[in-house]
Protein backbone atom coordinates (compact mmCIF):
# COMPACT_ATOMS: atom_id res chain seq x y z
CA UNK A 1 0.00 0.00 0.00
CA UNK A 2 2.66 2.76 0.98
CA UNK A 3 4.65 1.90 -2.56
CA UNK A 4 0.99 2.95 -3.94
CA UNK A 5 0.57 5.95 -1.96
CA UNK A 6 4.18 7.39 -3.07
CA UNK A 7 3.08 6.63 -6.73
CA UNK A 8 0.29 8.97 -6.50
CA UNK A 9 2.34 10.98 -4.81
CA UNK A 10 4.44 11.56 -7.69
CA UNK A 11 1.73 11.37 -9.90
CA UNK A 12 -0.32 14.08 -8.70
CA UNK A 13 2.82 16.32 -7.98
CA UNK A 14 4.01 16.01 -10.94
CA UNK A 15 1.66 15.67 -13.65
CA UNK A 16 -0.95 18.75 -13.14
CA UNK A 17 1.66 21.60 -12.73
CA UNK A 18 3.79 20.21 -15.68
CA UNK A 19 0.43 19.44 -18.03
CA UNK A 20 -0.67 23.14 -17.75
CA UNK A 21 3.40 24.49 -18.16
CA UNK A 22 2.97 23.54 -21.45
CA UNK A 23 -0.71 24.85 -21.84
CA UNK A 24 0.13 28.19 -20.68
CA UNK A 25 3.19 27.98 -23.08
CA UNK A 26 0.84 27.63 -26.33
CA UNK A 27 -1.09 30.23 -24.85
CA UNK A 28 1.66 33.01 -24.31
CA UNK A 29 4.73 32.30 -26.27
CA UNK A 30 3.26 30.34 -28.89
CA UNK A 31 0.07 32.80 -28.90
CA UNK A 32 -1.84 29.35 -29.70
CA UNK A 33 -5.42 31.15 -28.05
CA UNK A 34 -7.34 27.42 -28.53
CA UNK A 35 -4.53 26.14 -25.74
CA UNK A 36 -7.14 27.46 -23.11
CA UNK A 37 -9.84 24.71 -24.04
CA UNK A 38 -6.60 22.20 -23.39
CA UNK A 39 -5.94 24.65 -20.00
CA UNK A 40 -9.31 24.24 -18.64
CA UNK A 41 -9.93 20.60 -20.28
CA UNK A 42 -6.96 19.23 -18.12
CA UNK A 43 -8.26 21.12 -14.76
CA UNK A 44 -11.76 19.64 -15.01
CA UNK A 45 -9.78 15.77 -15.45
CA UNK A 46 -7.22 17.12 -12.47
CA UNK A 47 -10.80 18.35 -10.37
CA UNK A 48 -12.31 15.15 -10.64
CA UNK A 49 -9.28 12.37 -10.42
CA UNK A 50 -9.89 12.32 -6.70
CA UNK A 51 -13.09 9.80 -7.89
CA UNK A 52 -10.58 6.71 -8.07
CA UNK A 53 -8.81 7.48 -4.63
CA UNK A 54 -12.49 6.83 -2.98
CA UNK A 55 -11.78 3.55 -3.03
CA UNK A 56 -8.69 3.32 -1.08
CA UNK A 57 -10.28 3.50 2.70
CA UNK A 58 -6.63 4.88 3.99
CA UNK A 59 -6.50 8.68 2.05
CA UNK A 60 -9.25 11.36 3.71
CA UNK A 61 -10.33 13.79 1.50
CA UNK A 62 -11.66 15.74 3.45
CA UNK A 63 -14.97 16.56 0.56
CA UNK A 64 -17.54 15.82 3.10
CA UNK A 65 -18.69 19.38 5.32
CA UNK A 66 -17.83 18.32 8.86
CA UNK A 67 -19.74 21.55 10.55
CA UNK A 68 -22.05 23.99 10.09
CA UNK A 69 -19.39 26.73 9.37
CA UNK A 70 -17.45 24.33 6.33
CA UNK A 71 -21.26 24.32 5.03
CA UNK A 72 -21.60 28.50 5.72
CA UNK A 73 -18.02 28.68 3.83
CA UNK A 74 -19.38 27.31 0.95
CA UNK A 75 -22.65 29.09 0.79
CA UNK A 76 -20.55 32.46 1.53
CA UNK A 77 -18.20 31.96 -1.81
CA UNK A 78 -21.18 31.08 -3.89
CA UNK A 79 -22.87 34.15 -3.06
CA UNK A 80 -19.62 35.97 -3.40
CA UNK A 81 -18.62 34.62 -6.77
CA UNK A 82 -21.89 35.86 -7.91
CA UNK A 83 -21.45 39.34 -6.27
CA UNK A 84 -18.25 39.29 -8.13
CA UNK A 85 -19.72 39.05 -11.08
CA UNK A 86 -21.17 42.35 -12.05
CA UNK A 87 -17.85 44.56 -11.01
CA UNK A 88 -15.53 41.69 -12.79
CA UNK A 89 -17.68 42.38 -15.97
CA UNK A 90 -17.37 45.97 -15.35
CA UNK A 91 -13.56 46.05 -15.54
CA UNK A 92 -13.58 43.77 -18.18
CA UNK A 93 -11.99 41.29 -16.34
CA UNK A 94 -14.57 38.56 -16.13
CA UNK A 95 -13.05 35.52 -18.04
CA UNK A 96 -9.56 36.07 -15.35
CA UNK A 97 -12.43 36.54 -12.38
CA UNK A 98 -13.84 33.45 -13.23
CA UNK A 99 -10.43 31.40 -13.56
CA UNK A 100 -10.38 32.46 -9.40
CA UNK A 101 -13.69 31.21 -8.86
CA UNK A 102 -12.69 27.52 -10.55
CA UNK A 103 -9.37 27.54 -8.91
CA UNK A 104 -10.35 27.68 -5.77
CA UNK A 105 -12.03 24.53 -5.91
CA UNK A 106 -10.01 22.78 -8.44
CA UNK A 107 -6.31 23.83 -6.48
CA UNK A 108 -7.95 22.98 -2.87
CA UNK A 109 -9.09 19.63 -4.30
CA UNK A 110 -6.04 18.81 -5.85
CA UNK A 111 -3.57 20.15 -2.88
CA UNK A 112 -5.93 20.22 0.26
CA UNK A 113 -7.83 17.32 0.11
CA UNK A 114 -5.71 14.63 -2.99
CA UNK A 115 -2.77 15.76 -2.34
CA UNK A 116 -3.03 16.39 2.08
CA UNK A 117 -5.01 13.39 2.04
CA UNK A 118 -1.78 10.93 0.40
CA UNK A 119 0.71 12.30 2.46
CA UNK A 120 -0.68 11.86 5.38
CA UNK A 121 -2.06 8.37 4.69
CA UNK A 122 1.78 7.43 3.98
CA UNK A 123 3.35 9.53 7.34
CA UNK A 124 1.01 10.03 9.65
CA UNK A 125 1.77 13.53 10.40
CA UNK A 126 0.07 16.95 10.71
CA UNK A 127 3.53 18.66 10.04
CA UNK A 128 4.65 16.40 7.64
CA UNK A 129 2.01 16.99 5.86
CA UNK A 130 1.76 20.45 5.96
CA UNK A 131 5.47 20.88 5.01
CA UNK A 132 4.90 18.35 2.12
CA UNK A 133 1.67 20.04 0.98
CA UNK A 134 2.88 23.69 1.06
CA UNK A 135 6.04 22.47 -0.79
CA UNK A 136 4.20 21.28 -3.63
CA UNK A 137 1.87 24.13 -3.54
CA UNK A 138 4.42 26.57 -4.22
CA UNK A 139 6.28 23.91 -7.02
CA UNK A 140 2.79 24.14 -8.63
CA UNK A 141 2.62 27.86 -9.63
CA UNK A 142 5.83 27.43 -11.17
CA UNK A 143 4.03 26.47 -14.48
CA UNK A 144 3.29 30.28 -14.48
CA UNK A 145 6.43 30.99 -16.08
CA UNK A 146 4.74 32.16 -19.68
CA UNK A 147 2.22 33.87 -17.57
CA UNK A 148 4.78 35.72 -15.10
CA UNK A 149 8.38 35.67 -16.01
CA UNK A 150 11.16 33.94 -14.23
CA UNK A 151 11.41 36.36 -11.61
CA UNK A 152 7.45 36.30 -10.73
CA UNK A 153 6.96 32.51 -10.41
CA UNK A 154 10.66 32.55 -8.06
CA UNK A 155 8.31 35.32 -5.96
CA UNK A 156 5.21 33.31 -6.08
CA UNK A 157 6.49 30.34 -5.25
CA UNK A 158 7.92 31.44 -1.93
CA UNK A 159 4.77 32.99 -0.90
CA UNK A 160 2.81 30.28 -1.91
CA UNK A 161 5.19 27.67 0.11
CA UNK A 162 5.54 29.83 2.92
CA UNK A 163 2.97 31.63 3.34
CA UNK A 164 -1.14 30.50 2.04
CA UNK A 165 0.02 26.93 1.71
CA UNK A 166 0.50 26.63 5.46
CA UNK A 167 -2.78 28.87 5.84
CA UNK A 168 -4.75 26.51 4.00
CA UNK A 169 -3.38 23.33 5.14
CA UNK A 170 -3.99 24.42 8.47
CA UNK A 171 -7.86 25.29 7.67
CA UNK A 172 -8.07 21.94 6.38
CA UNK A 173 -6.87 20.68 9.38
CA UNK A 174 -8.81 23.14 11.56
CA UNK A 175 -12.03 21.88 9.82
CA UNK A 176 -11.31 18.43 9.02
CA UNK A 177 -12.69 19.17 5.50
CA UNK A 178 -11.58 21.77 2.25
CA UNK A 179 -14.28 24.35 2.36
CA UNK A 180 -12.42 27.04 4.44
CA UNK A 181 -9.77 26.70 2.97
CA UNK A 182 -12.06 27.11 -0.71
CA UNK A 183 -13.15 30.37 0.36
CA UNK A 184 -10.24 31.54 1.58
CA UNK A 185 -8.26 30.82 -1.70
CA UNK A 186 -11.51 32.50 -3.21
CA UNK A 187 -10.67 35.52 -1.65
CA UNK A 188 -7.24 35.83 -2.62
CA UNK A 189 -7.96 35.45 -6.13
CA UNK A 190 -11.01 37.59 -6.11
CA UNK A 191 -8.95 40.52 -4.47
CA UNK A 192 -6.22 39.93 -7.08
CA UNK A 193 -8.61 39.83 -10.04
CA UNK A 194 -11.01 42.67 -9.13
CA UNK A 195 -7.94 44.73 -7.99
CA UNK A 196 -7.73 48.30 -9.71
CA UNK A 197 -5.79 47.61 -13.04
CA UNK A 198 -2.46 49.14 -12.28
CA UNK A 199 -1.87 47.51 -8.56
CA UNK A 200 -3.15 43.88 -10.04
CA UNK A 201 0.55 43.43 -11.49
CA UNK A 202 2.03 44.31 -8.04
CA UNK A 203 -0.15 41.72 -6.33
CA UNK A 204 0.59 39.22 -8.86
CA UNK A 205 3.83 39.79 -8.65
CA UNK A 206 4.71 40.27 -12.55
CA UNK A 207 1.12 39.35 -13.64
CA UNK A 208 -0.25 40.23 -17.17
CA UNK A 209 -1.81 43.50 -15.74
CA UNK A 210 -4.21 44.47 -18.33
CA UNK A 211 -3.90 42.34 -20.99
CA UNK A 212 -6.26 40.44 -18.52
CA UNK A 213 -8.79 42.78 -20.01
CA UNK A 214 -11.54 40.62 -21.74
CA UNK A 215 -11.04 41.76 -25.11
CA UNK A 216 -7.09 40.34 -24.44
CA UNK A 217 -8.61 37.07 -23.52
CA UNK A 218 -10.62 37.08 -26.62
CA UNK A 219 -7.64 37.32 -28.87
Amino acid sequence: MISILFVLLLLYASVPPITLFFCLKWIYKDNWHYGWHLFYFFKWLFTISFLPLLMIENIELGLVPQHWYSVAALVVKFIFAVLGLRPAVKQRVLYFYLMGVYASFMEEILYRSILFGIVQAIWHNQWITIGVTSFLFGTWHLKNYYWSGKKGIIIQFFYTFLAYGPIFAWLRIFSGDIYLAVLFHYITDATVALAPNWTRGWLVFGGRGGKYMDNHIKG
